[in-house]
């Protein structure tokens, strides 16, 4: 019986940094980094291993010392030959065992994070995998490397310029390094490139620290890879994704048809003021909706009344006004954030004469942005391809994928430091939560629990959130509730996995799954009382 393949972690340390000198004994949370790293890293797997290797030079002792005091294995060995450290450190190791090598200056990683890549390792049959390039889409910091013990050897045969052994990169970088780089999609993370979890300066231990600071300081060994990406992330972004719909908080709306009870709505307002969820989808046509919203601290997305098709060009001049008052009034006569066309067919059909009174409003200051809420991929094109346009609202879900193609996204994407794109109907106002389903439906539930599980995923609820938050050039979306309890389910979720991404291949398998659906399922101006049995 063959031997189980043995890991080994080594962490390299030293204190003579050239940077930001003695960084390895430099502080998060009153705990040395080097510390904070050997910790975070330590297996608790027997068949993994973990030593620190550090060097013989005497500016490391005090290093040696803390980490022997909490019982961790050290090696010592050249200043200026990093290289030799491992070969010695594996000399006794098989040819097919695995060094991973992490480095002291990158405290973000954790021996969860260093699980996961095993299984991707052990699944690609690889000599070599890293993760440490901005290029591959992840944080500059996330880094770490696996090696099989043989190709260690190789590399150490084959280095004999001192550039070479001073690490132990150049040779896999000039060499092998791009046969298997580990990607953001590998991980189900968004392009995080622009993000810095390395510490090479002291401004990075300043914003490093504050995010381990948000943690019990005790515990902070302990806390996940993805959490503290997750609030660096955070940190750097400075906003949530969701805006809150209002369609029920005035009428009965959705699939049960609620309206959401007074005093539920108050307590409403107050978390979305404490959570900064500022956004606020409305509409003339939502009864009384936009007078909750005459707080400052909301911006207001607000929809024209419908148009007539018996409105005479004096008439239809005067309802487009009186829209834009009623609105402006309700909201405490200040500025509506953006005004939307509710109906884009009566728009199209009298588009110079509305859209001129939409502009004159605009210079008097009365509206931010126009923009246009729209059914279909036709209209969404006639919106993006006039510049007058700056907001583009559209239903987008996992069993809607009109909107879901690479026309329509570049054209997005060339149009986007100046349009933005909010996706509404992502729960498809409850169907994709309902319990008691028709045996057609039945037939669509059972491939969403087909997709649930290869995605790891427990709920509808999960799934539809964790989508949404996967296309990038969506910048909000539109989330409806029936009490104050799911509004703070949603945000704390969103919270949780705001870097999350769902891998393309999987998008383009859920994609496949529903290329046919009904259009009586996915346009919820077609639902009747039996829309799911055609």
């Amino acid at each position: 019986m063959s031997r189980k393949i043995h890991y080994k972690v080594i962490l390299q340390a030293r204190t003579s940094s050239k940077r930001f000198a003695g960084k390895a004994m430099k502080k998060i949370c009153n705990m040395p980094l080097v510390l904070l790293c050997a910790k975070r890293l330590k297996p608790s797997n027997k068949n993994i291993s973990f030593v620190i290797a550090t060097t013989k030079e005497k500016s490391d002792d005090k290093l040696v010392t803390l980490l022997k005091k909490y019982k961790f294995k050290v090696f010592r060995g050249e200043m200026n030959d990093v290289l030799s450290r491992f070969y010695i450190i594996t000399k006794k190791m098989r040819a097919n065992d695995v060094v991973i090598r992490a480095t002291a200056d990158n405290p973000i990683p954790d021996i969860k994070l260093i699980l996961e890549l095993k299984k991707i390792f052990e699944q690609k049959k690889v000599k070599y995998m890293c993760l440490r390039s901005p290029k591959n889409k992840l944080p500059y910091g996330l880094s770490l490397e696996f090696i099989k013990v043989d190709l260690i050897r190789e590399i150490y045969k084959n280095s004999k310029k001192s550039t070479d052994r001073e690490h132990i990169n150049p040779w896999i970088d000039r060499n092998i390094r791009s046969k298997y780089n580990v990607t953001n999609e590998d991980l189900s993370l968004h392009d995080l490139s622009k993000l810095r979890c390395t510490i090479d300066y002291k401004e990075d231990l300043t914003k490093i620290s504050k995010v381990f600071n948000k943690y019990n300081k005790e515990t902070i060994h302990k806390i996940s890879w993805y959490e503290l990406i997750n609030e660096l992330f955070k940190l750097h972004s400075q906003h949530t994704k969701i805006c809150f719909g209002t369609a029920n908080l005035d009428q009965k709306y959705g699939l049960k048809k609620i309206k959401i009870k007074n005093k539920q709505i108050n307590f409403i307002l107050k978390y979305l003021k404490k959570e900064n969820i500022s956004f606020i989808d409305t509409a003339r046509s939502y009864g009384n909706a936009e007078k909750y919203f005459k707080d400052k601290k909301f911006k207001v997305i607000s929809k024209l009344e419908k148009f007539n098709e018996k409105l005479t060009h004096l008439s239809l001049k005067k309802h487009t006004c009186k829209s834009i008052h009623d609105t402006y009034k309700n909201i405490g006569n200040r500025k509506i954030h953006s005004l939307l066309i509710h109906d884009w067919k009566g728009f199209k059909d009298n588009k110079n004469k509305i859209l001129k009174i939409l502009l004159k409003k605009k210079s008097e200051n009365k509206i931010n942005s126009i923009g246009a809420s729209v059914y279909h991929p036709k209209e969404a094109n006639d919106v993006i391809n006039d510049n007058n346009f700056t907001y583009l609202q559209i239903p987008f879900n996992i069993l809607d994928h009109r909107f879901n193609n690479k026309n329509f996204i570049n054209k997005i994407i060339k149009r986007k430091k100046n349009i933005s794109v909010y996706a509404r109907s992502i729960f498809l106002q409850g169907f994709l939560l309902k319990k008691n389903k028709t045996s057609y439906e039945k037939k669509i539930f059972s491939k969403i629990d087909g997709i649930k599980k290869s995605l790891n995923i427990k709920t509808n609820f999960e799934l539809c959130l964790k989508y949404i938050n996967s296309f990038f050039w969506i910048n909000y979306f539109i989330v409806g509730v029936e009490n104050y309890r799911q509004i703070k389910q949603i945000n704390l979720f969103m919270l949780k996995n705001t870097i999350y991404k769902i891998p393309n291949n999987r998008i383009n398998e859920i994609k496949s799954n529903f290329k046919k659906i009904s259009s009586n399922i996915i346009l919820p101006y077609k639902w009747s009382s039996n829309e799911s049995k055609k």
